[in-house]
């Protein structure tokens, strides 16, 4: 054995070291492959992100507009300028026109405040309630997606028993059930009173709010870009007043976005994550909005207090 070695050292030399080599690239060829698919993988996963945030977010703001258009009538509805502009040019009398003037300073002012806050509160709401929905149907087309892979991998070994049929079958039902009519109504809700009772209440605030705050300003002081910028600030901390106050542990501008009726918890909410997917808008039409119920699904709470932080932070 010592001698065939010694004949063919060579050989063997060559030998191994072309082995070792090979088996050398094929590891660093592997390894690189592998890191490519990865990346490839991660790539793939984030462009899919981005797609779905980017028609979760154009979902979000065609819904928006939709619903914002109705609150603009409710809150021109609400404000009198066009009836104060009316009586105005039919009046002559000096001291009715003066407080007519008033009148309409405040209208006006309050009506500028309450289509900024509107706005965002509609766009802040609209977008939370369609990432949450769309990350519920994301989170159930997966899950079916793996539900059909164990399903034609069943069938593949040999054929599904009765047992495994039904089994497959429930496993349906349950990821249909994950988007229920209870949280589509509660999500509606949501948007609801803050389009209904909600702006009212941030109506009838703002409209004290800037009556406190212009009624210090006589009526021919002329006021520049400066001037106004304060008076307006003013009038923002005079609703949020109580904004670093601890009030039931809400944040003062939750009360126009939820309702009092509901149960007040004793700590601050957790900090969620909204999902950033999105595959479909279940709140397609504003008409669902004017609907009236009697009773709110019992989930109602639960989505208003896992949007109450992520609201606030889209808002401010």
């Amino acid at each position: 054995m010592w001698q065939f070695i010694k004949r063919h050292r060579r050989k063997l030399f060559i030998i191994s070291l072309l082995t070792g080599g090979g088996y050398a690239v094929f590891r660093f060829i592997n390894g690189k492959l592998s890191t490519m698919l990865n990346d490839q993988d991660k790539m793939l996963t984030e462009w899919k992100k981005q797609l779905y945030y980017e028609h979760n977010r154009d979902t979000s703001l065609r819904t928006s507009t939709d619903i914002f258009a109705q609150v603009v009538l409710n809150i021109n509805r609400r404000f009198q300028c066009e009836n104060i502009l009316a009586r105005l040019s039919t009046i002559s009398d000096s001291t009715e026109k003066r407080e007519l003037w008033e009148q309409l300073r405040v209208e006006c002012f309050a009506r500028l405040f309450t289509f900024a806050y509107s706005s965002s509160f509609v766009l802040a709401l609209t977008e939370l309630v369609v990432s949450a929905l769309s990350g519920r149907l994301y989170s159930q087309s997966y899950l079916q997606h793996l539900s059909s892979r164990e399903h034609h991998a069943t069938t593949a070994a040999g054929g599904i028993s009765a047992t495994s049929k039904s089994s497959h079958a429930e496993s349906t039902q349950d990821h249909s059930s994950l988007l229920s009519r209870d949280v589509q109504l509660a999500c509606l809700d949501v948007i609801r009173y803050t389009t209904d009772a909600g702006m009212n209440s941030l109506i009838d605030d703002v409209r004290k709010a800037t009556q406190s705050i212009l009624s210090r300003i006589p009526l021919q002081q002329m006021l520049d870009i400066n001037d106004i910028m304060w008076y307006c600030s003013e009038i923002r901390h005079q609703i949020e007043k109580k904004r670093y106050q601890s009030f039931n542990n809400h944040h003062p501008l939750l009360k126009y976005v939820r309702s009092i009726s509901l149960p007040i918890r004793s700590t601050q909410p957790a900090t969620t994550t909204t999902s950033a997917y999105s595959f479909s808008n279940p709140i397609t039409t504003t008409s669902s909005l004017t609907t009236k119920r009697i009773h709110s699904p019992s989930s109602v709470y639960n989505v208003q207090e896992q949007f109450e932080v992520e609201c606030i932070e889209m808002i401010e």
